[in-house]
Order: structure tokens, then C-alpha cells, then sequence
């Protein structure tokens, strides 16, 4: 036995390193069934893995990782073994919740749906993977969500599902790890990063949904809100009221419609009221292209970028939130917008088509990745960065990506600059 558990140790390394043959696959997981000491060791490579893949979008970082491109059995199982290896740890520093357990291929319990799948939108050659129980299931448009599956959308991705026999319906974003459950006290939503809206039904009230982060619980008896787990929890609550516990202060707090809490902020919880307001350019223009006017255009190879202006009249210093959309209009067939995209501030006098007006350049977001048609591009600024009056910026692509047409401000999906704006005078807190 332990000849095979050596063997299989070394074939479990070798499998972030190399392609294994079918046999060879067969071999592994068959050894990872019948041996625990091997599914540790596997999760402990499994998670370094997943963190070097992608700390970009985890970490913000800006190296720019290999991109790569798996085989469909291969993908499907490493992304099911980053789910499972993040359940793990995140089960560590919430052991008192509901505690994520390992149950081999040969265990069945009956699974029972909880959702259906509203809409989806995945990149080509990727997916949505749900996992429940050592089975990894693809998503698709007639997918049911079982309690107890654990969902991985991938960068770029984005997903809504409503839950059976009522209205609460949950929109996630790209780059998300959640889990979903249900029990006597009601539903459960585990979100072990990323960022999710939910619009919820009237709920029982010895029966709330729950929403779990790695430091806070939001109860929910129905409401609109939007939470998000990025290293700490925060909850912006845009109807009715949901109530926001914290692991680490051991406090709970109320937070109201129009009001944004931080976990880390708890005691700020009433103080913190907001509107959102939704900006489009003044001005906006393909920079280096004399003739369309139809798109904004970004390629590297002929030297595009899109000049956009906002006017943010005075508001700068009251706001929480900040984030840059923009639609994709066209793609090149077959292909898709990809690469490392930046979003640089540049001077308040720039203009269109005189360089020597931009001033430096402020480098003040970016995404990595791809997108396609309809998808929406999504870049979150630093409110440091914004200022009162014109904010002008220039979206540029990396040398190496593929080209990417954005909708104008003269189309039906116009560049939106989606701003959280604390209440109150300029300067006020």
C-alpha cells in the first residue's frame, strides 16, 4: 500500500505539471478514492495551484499570468479541486457554521434542487462548474442548483438563478465562489468571494435566508441588497432591511434601504446612507481612428484606445463606490476580446487626438481576461482616484490581445460609470 501511496503522490504533483494519460488519470483517482492522506495532499497542492493561476484576480496584481488553455476533463476536475480546496479553508475560520465534508464516490445521499438557472453567460471553451458530492457538473440553461452544490463562475462569467416556488432570484459575478444550502432555518448562501446581488421573496420568519462570508452573517427576511467577500464583507442594502453580524466584533447591526456597512466598520453601520448614480460620458472617442464613430475601438495593433469624459460634478469626495461599465458591441468571429486591459485617469484639459494635452497617465484600473459580445466590462476604480469636474480616461489593451468594440455613448447600452454616493454635503461623513 504504501508503494502505491508513493507512486500516486508523485503522479498527483505531476498532474498540475504535465498531461496524464487517460490511464494514468484512471490510476490517480482511484488512489485519491481509496486513500484520505492522499486527498490532503492533493488539496494542498490543489490550493497553491489555484492561488498561482490566479492571483491576478484575487490579489490584483499586475503581473500578468500565462495564459492557458486545458483540455475539457482536465479543466473540469482542477476547477472542482479549487472549490473544494477553498470550502476546506474557509470552513477553518467558520467552524461553527455548517462544516463542508469529503464524501466519496461510493457514498450517495439524495440531492434535491433549489434553483433553476435564469441566465448565464460563460466565455467559449469555458464554463460554470457546479460541484456536490465528488460529482462535477457542467451549468446549462436547463441546470437545477441542489443543495449543498458549490458553484465556481469563473472571470468574465455571470450567472442568475431564482429559487423554486418563489421570486428570490441571486445575480453573481464573474470571478465567484459560493455554495448553496437549505435546512430547517431557511436558506443558505456561502460566499467565499466575489460579489452577488439578490432581490428576496418574503421569507418565514423563524426561517431566514442566510448569507455567509468569511467574517459576517447577513439574515435576510426579504429585501434587496448586494454583498460582496474581497478579504472583508460588504453589504449595501437597497430595499427593506437586513441585519449584518460579525464574526470577528461579535456585534450585529441593522442596516437599512440607502445604507453601505463594512465588516470592519460595523459601528459606521448608520451613518453610512447612500445613493447610487449611474453617469455616461460627455465625451467618448476612438483615439488613432479618424472615421468610426459607430464603436469604441481598443487594439494593439493599430494602435486604438477609447477616450472617455465624465463629468462628476461635485461629489468626488462622498463617494464609497466606484465602478467603470462598458458593452461589448462586436467581436472578430472566432475570436474574442482578450488580454490585459488598462484604464488610465489622464489630465482634466486632455483632448481627443492632442496627446500632448493627456498629461501623465494614472494607471487606476484593469481587467484581465476576455469578453465577448453582449458581455459587459467591469472595472473597479479607487473613488481616491476620481476628482470633482471632468474625470478624462483612456481604456487601452496590452500588447498581444485581441481586438475588442465597445458600445458609444450614442447607443442603447452607453459606457456607464456606476457611482455609490455617501448622503449629505461634500466632505461630509
Amino acid at each position: 500500500m504504501s508503494k502505491h501511496l508513493s507512486e500516486a503522490e508523485q503522479m498527483a504533483f505531476e498532474y498540475f505539471e504535465r498531461d496524464l494519460s487517460e490511464h494514468e488519470m484512471d490510476q490517480l483517482f482511484d488512489r485519491l478514492n481509496e486513500s484520505a492522506e492522499l486527498r490532503d495532499s492533493f488539496m494542498e497542492v490543489a490550493r497553491d495551484e489555484w492561488l498561482l493561476q490566479h492571483s491576478l484576480h484575487l490579489q490584483h496584481s499586475m503581473l500578468k499570468p500565462e495564459m492557458k488553455r486545458l483540455n475539457f476533463r482536465k479543466k473540469v476536475r482542477r476547477v472542482a479541486a479549487m472549490a473544494a480546496v477553498l470550502l476546506a479553508v474557509v470552513s477553518i475560520f467558520i467552524a461553527h457554521q455548517v462544516r463542508v465534508n469529503l464524501v466519496s464516490a461510493a457514498e450517495t445521499v439524495q440531492l434535491h434542487p433549489l434553483a433553476k438557472v435564469v441566465d448565464f453567460y460563460v466565455m467559449e471553451n469555458d464554463m460554470i462548474t457546479l460541484v456536490n458530492q465528488g460529482e462535477v457538473r457542467e451549468l446549462t440553461a436547463r441546470s437545477r442548483l441542489n443543495s449543498g452544490d458549490r458553484i465556481v463562475v469563473p472571470p468574465g462569467a455571470r450567472l442568475i438563478f431564482q429559487y423554486l416556488n418563489e421570486k428570490t432570484a441571486v445575480a453573481v459575478a464573474g470571478n465567484s465562489l459560493l455554495s448553496v444550502s437549505d435546512g430547517q432555518r431557511g436558506k443558505t448562501i456561502r460566499l467565499n468571494h466575489g460579489h452577488l446581488k439578490a432581490d428576496v421573496d418574503k421569507q418565514d420568519p423563524s426561517a431566514p435566508m442566510r448569507v455567509l462570508t468569511d467574517d459576517a452573517e447577513a439574515v435576510v427576511l426579504g429585501t434587496t441588497f448586494e454583498i460582496s467577500a474581497l478579504g472583508y464583507t460588504r453589504l449595501a442594502v437597497h430595499e427593506g432591511c437586513v441585519r449584518l453580524k460579525s464574526f470577528l466584533h461579535k456585534t450585529s447591526v441593522d442596516v437599512s434601504a440607502g445604507h453601505l456597512v463594512n465588516s470592519f466598520d460595523m459601528e459606521k453601520a448608520g451613518e453610512m446612507s447612500f445613493v447610487q448614480i449611474e453617469l455616461v460620458p460627455v465625451l467618448n472617442k476612438t483615439l488613432n481612428d479618424p472615421v468610426s464613430d459607430y464603436y469604441l475601438i481598443v487594439d494593439d495593433d493599430r494602435n486604438y484606445s477609447a477616450f472617455l469624459a465624465f463629468d462628476l460634478g461635485d461629489v468626488s469626495e462622498r463617494i464609497i463606490e466606484a465602478r467603470l461599465q462598458l458593452t461589448v458591441a462586436r467581436s472578430q468571429q472566432d475570436r474574442w476580446g482578450e488580454g490585459l486591459f488598462r484604464l488610465h485617469r489622464l489630465s482634466p484639459s486632455a483632448r481627443p487626438g492632442e496627446p500632448e494635452t493627456f498629461g501623465m497617465k494614472t494607471q487606476v484600473a484593469y481587467f484581465q481576461g476576455q469578453v465577448d459580445r453582449d458581455l459587459q466590462l467591469e472595472m473597479v476604480i479607487d473613488p481616491k482616484q476620481l476628482k470633482n469636474g471632468i474625470n478624462n480616461f483612456e481604456l487601452s489593451l496590452d500588447e498581444g490581445g485581441n481586438d475588442c468594440w465597445f458600445a458609444p455613448v450614442k447607443s442603447s447600452t452607453p459606457p456607464r460609470l456606476i457611482l455609490k454616493v455617501r448622503n449629505g454635503p461634500s466632505g461630509e461623513e
